[in-house]
């Protein structure tokens, strides 16, 4: 007898025939439901409670099987593909390896490596707007510092490089050090800088374009909210410039710098 295992990943609905208790992969949604074109799978909705409930039931051999399966029929940077990746990792299945496969959404090295690949994130939905959850998430349980180093060092472009640009800054302010230290490692010139000074860059960027340095009021609301930004920033920065740990206030010294340089 056939039992049909259904699992919801990004935009689809998979249906995993198991013969005899083994899953195997189809090849293809067999059903498509639009979950509000998000990745379902950080919510603890019940969209998401439901799709759990189901995996948990799943011995994780047979869990990796299916899923590694359905993610090497999947064009990577696309949805399927991210949410797939994202699935594995939190279910502790080469955890590190699928997280870093849901960071390729955000580097043009992979989007434009193949037509599949751009056709997949035109077709498919485009995957890295909704990356940023799910891997807070994974991180805030399994710390990967290189994972960082890797968003740093992605090559990006236009739309793409305003949401890096502002991912960037979600994760500094949730793990300043962790980010200083990452950005000391990296060695993207595609801002025509590295290192702390592009982290510097980044993080001006990614409040707007108003210069708002110190002696400047603030005209309307918007250059009101990018101050607030700022003075957001210089309190992070100047905790951890205070920070017990001497490689992390060094760092941060440097980070001051070349912020306090960027808003002059």
């Amino acid at each position: 007898m056939q039992l049909t295992l259904v699992f919801a990943v990004g935009l689809s609905v998979y249906s995993l025939p198991t013969v005899n208790g083994n899953a195997q992969a189809t090849g293809g949604p067999s059903e498509t439901q639009n979950f509000n074109d998000s990745i379902k799978m950080y919510r603890k909705d019940n969209g998401w409670k439901h799709a759990q409930l189901k995996f948990d039931r799943i011995e994780r051999a047979k869990l990796k099987s299916a899923l590694v399966s359905l993610l090497k029929k999947s064009i990577a940077v696309g949805l399927r593909y991210t949410s797939v990746a994202y699935v594995l990792a939190h279910y502790g299945i080469d955890r590190h390896a699928n997280t870093q496969r849901m960071l390729y959404c955000l580097d043009d090295r992979y989007i434009l490596a193949t037509p599949e690949a751009i056709r997949e994130q035109v077709t498919g939905g485009e995957a890295y707007p909704k990356v940023a959850k799910p891997f807070i998430e994974l991180y805030d349980q399994h710390p990967m510092p290189d994972l960082l180093v890797f968003i740093m060092n992605a090559n990006v472009d236009g739309g793409l490089a305003e949401h890096v640009e502002e991912f960037l800054s979600e994760l500094f302010f949730l793990y300043p050090c962790q980010v200083i230290a990452a950005a000391s490692r990296s060695h993207n010139k595609e801002f025509g800088t590295v290192g702390i000074a592009r982290l510097a860059l980044n993080l001006v960027d990614a409040a707007g374009d108003w210069d708002g340095h110190r002696g400047k009021q603030p005209q309307n609301e918007h250059e009101a909210a990018r101050m607030g930004i700022y003075d957001r920033v210089r309190r992070v920065i100047r905790r951890e410039c205070n920070s017990r740990n001497p490689s992390c206030a060094r760092l941060a010294l440097q980070l001051r710098r070349e912020f306090e340089k960027l808003l002059k």
